[in-house]
């Protein structure tokens, strides 16, 4: 499970991942990624605004774009997809975007085509 792993990158003891280590298990889970892990990085608003919004897979998502965007031709699509649906419902309810959703969506369309692209602004468009 991805969140025991990664989560907020905490070891046995308080210790914090490296950011290599982090990352190595991201390209583990990204690699063997298929649609059903998805609730690893889900969006899991707090139901508040402002100061108050939090995502507790927040910091999951940001890792898993950062090792897309590393690993542009190894990402598998489905999880470049999955990833953006979530970060479509945060921008919702954030009223703002990840500054990683432009790069993403790039390397979407070029491996995707244009249907996937659509299919993000259909996600962040629908209310």
């Amino acid at each position: 499970m991805l969140r025991r792993r990664i989560s907020p990158r905490a070891r046995p003891g308080g210790a914090r991942m490296s950011d290599e280590e982090a990352l190595a298990q991201i390209e583990e889970f990204a690699l063997g990624y298929v649609p059903a892990d998805r609730d690893e990085f889900r969006f899991q608003w707090n139901g508040k605004e402002s100061e108050e919004f939090e995502d507790e897979n927040d910091e999951i998502r940001g890792l898993i774009a950062d090792w897309i965007l590393l690993n542009p031709d190894r990402a598998p699509l489905e999880l470049i997809r999955d990833v953006l649906r979530e970060d479509a419902l945060w921008a919702q309810q954030a009223w703002q975007v990840p500054a990683h959703v432009a790069p993403l969506l790039e390397v979407l369309k070029r491996r995707g085509g244009a249907a996937y692209v659509q299919e993000f602004a259909a996600v962040l468009d629908s209310r």
